[in-house]
């Protein structure tokens, strides 16, 4: 039983929270939010959703709080 909730909790250690986005028309997109990969899409991470955000707010969505 152990061994499997040490994976969980290492999976759920890799796991990090989204961005939503909305659109003043009321569509969402979300940013981020990515799960347990390989440390080098770990440290590419930050620059993708850095991307993500300013691609949307260029289309008019903002951050939600």
């Amino acid at each position: 039983m152990k061994p499997r909730w040490l994976l969980v909790g290492l999976v759920l250690a890799g796991c990090t929270q989204g961005i939503t986005m909305r659109h003043p028309d009321g569509r969402t997109a979300e940013c981020g939010g990515m799960a347990f990969h390989a440390p080098a899409l770990q440290q590419a991470a930050p620059e993708r959703e850095r991307q993500c955000i300013n691609n949307f707010k260029q289309q008019g969505f903002v951050r939600m709080p």
